[in-house]
């Protein structure tokens, strides 16, 4: 298990083969917030209110400037967390005993340029907003996270039917070895996560976990 879930946070993409791991991130107090990206992140990252609760204040931030505006508007503590370019599509991992499932929800879409237009674009499929106070900044794409995974009523409209995991194009080995490790760090056999795979390197990332219900 040890040579293939890594228990901390990885490095960026571009340095390590594809294996699983987290997505860096950093808490920020807003009190003390220096209006730069801390030294272990690099942009993109996702910004997002360290109150969990709170899923229409979430961005896709490119520059100091933004996360300078971005930090201005929330107005309290926040997260920031290493952007991964996976294909705008999450994996729902749910887990029942020795049974795993896989359903898939809409996610954000890859950032392939910093350009105005593209990011105003970018926030129009996203039911968001894109965001520039800086003219000499880029600025970021504000969304909220249940409308853009559910869609605009919040009724899981964007939840396809789940498949086992021996009918899905995810690792199954890899999968199962996650599945074995979470559950024995939780001390439960039902529970759920979410994994994106980086559409640069296909290296595995889980972002959330949840037991049930």
């Amino acid at each position: 298990v040890s040579a293939a879930v890594d228990s901390g946070q990885c490095p960026p993409e571009e340095t390590r083969p594809p294996r699983c791991c987290v997505p860096r991130f950093q808490d920020v107090s807003h009190g003390s917030f220096t209006g730069v990206l801390p030294e272990s992140m690099a942009y993109p990252v996702v910004a997002k209110p360290r109150d969990s609760s709170n899923h229409s204040q979430l961005a896709l931030v490119f520059d100091d400037a933004g996360l300078q505006s971005f930090a201005r508007a929330l107005g309290t503590d926040f997260r920031v967390e290493q952007f991964v370019s996976h294909g705008a599509r999450v994996y729902k991992v749910f887990v029942l005993d020795e049974d795993v499932y896989i359903g898939e929800r809409k996610s954000l879409p890859d950032a392939e340029s910093t350009e105005p237009v593209a990011l105003a674009s970018l926030a129009e499929r996203v039911d968001g907003e894109y965001i520039r106070d800086s003219e000499g900044g880029i600025g970021y794409v504000q969304f909220d996270s249940a409308v853009l995974t559910k869609g605009r009523e919040k009724q899981g409209a964007g939840l396809a039917p789940a498949k086992r995991l021996d009918e899905h194009e995810l690792d199954r080995e890899l999968v199962g070895l996650l599945k074995d490790s979470i559950s024995k760090r939780i001390g439960t056999r039902l529970f759920g996560f979410d994994l994106l795979v980086s559409s640069s390197t296909g290296q595995y990332f889980v972002v959330d976990g949840n037991m049930f219900p």
